[in-house]
This record gives C-alpha cells, sequence and structure tokens, in this order.
C-alpha cells in the first residue's frame, strides 16, 4: 500500500468522486485469481470504489462475469467498468455498471450498443476536441463520455526528444 495514495483516494471520496483501481485483464489472457488477488488488494488498501478493468475481450462473457460478480462483492455497491473499446454482446451488459464501446482516436460518427442500455455505456475519444454538435451526440449515445483534448496525444517530435536527452 502507498499511503500517498490511499490518501488521496480518501480525499476523492470525501468530495464525492467514485474512486476505481485499474486492472489489466490483457484480454482474458490473466489469470482470474490472480486478478480476484488484485481486486482484494485495492479493496484492502484503499476502499475503493470498484475496479476499471481494461483490455477486456469481446469473447470471454464467462471469465468477465465470474470477475465482475468478484469485483462486485464486497459490500455489493462496487462498480465494475468493463473496457473493451469496442462493442461487446448484449450478455456484457449484466457484467458490468459501465461499458467503454468507444476508445480511439477522433469522434466516432456512431456508438454501437448491441442492445446494452446506453446509460451504461461510455466512450473515450482522444486526440481531437468534439464540436458542440459531436459532443451532443455522443451524450446522446453514451451514459459516459470522457475527452481528451489534443494535446495529450502528440508526441514530441525527434528534435525534442533529442533536447530533453542533453
Amino acid at each position: 500500500m502507498d499511503s500517498h495514495w490511499a490518501s488521496v483516494a480518501d480525499d476523492l471520496q470525501d468530495a464525492g468522486i467514485k474512486v476505481v483501481g485499474y486492472i489489466s485483464t490483457a484480454y482474458a489472457g490473466r489469470d482470474g485469481g490472480e486478478i480476484k488477488n488484485e481486486i482484494d488488494r485495492y479493496y484492502d488498501w484503499y476502499d475503493l470504489d470498484g475496479v476499471f478493468l481494461d483490455e477486456v475481450s469481446p469473447s470471454a462473457h464467462g471469465y468477465y462475469e465470474d470477475i465482475g460478480g468478484y469485483a462486485e462483492s464486497p459490500d455489493g455497491n462496487q462498480k465494475v467498468i468493463l473496457n473493451p473499446g469496442a462493442p461487446v454482446p448484449e450478455s456484457y451488459g449484466d457484467i458490468a455498471d459501465i461499458i467503454v464501446v468507444y476508445e480511439n482516436f477522433g469522434i466516432p460518427s456512431s456508438v454501437e450498443s448491441n442492445g446494452i442500455e446506453e446509460g451504461k455505456l461510455a466512450a473515450l475519444p482522444h486526440g481531437l476536441e468534439p464540436s458542440e454538435g459531436e459532443f451532443k451526440q455522443l451524450t446522446d449515445s453514451v451514459g459516459y463520455l470522457y475527452v481528451s483534448p489534443g494535446w495529450l496525444n502528440v508526441a514530441p517530435s525527434v528534435e525534442e526528444q533529442a533536447d530533453w536527452a542533453d
């Protein structure tokens, strides 16, 4: 446990912000027991509000159903966020509270729900700031939206990297 991050998590929760722990599933390639141990550590160390399961495979329903159910179990109120970054089968709608169905550069022209209620869907477009119309279209399609400004995705030039090395 890192006492600094425990304090940060406490401060955020005191301000009414939900705090979740990040866990890569390596597209269902990681051992489920290992992930459950990581979930336990997050809850024990930081008393978090849930987990963000990243690198989610759209073809491993049973794997995520098991892990998602476990992640909700400490008191039944923990949130589970799945991030496949693309549409998943409708059955995934029962596994998680939030499902990221778009994570990519640019603003999507549409978001595919596959029958999952829009209030559970999330989009993480990056690299461009949406126009007012694009923002409205996205917020009408998903319940959660995080847009990063273009400057977050600008890689330093070779010259800038050389300057940093000096």
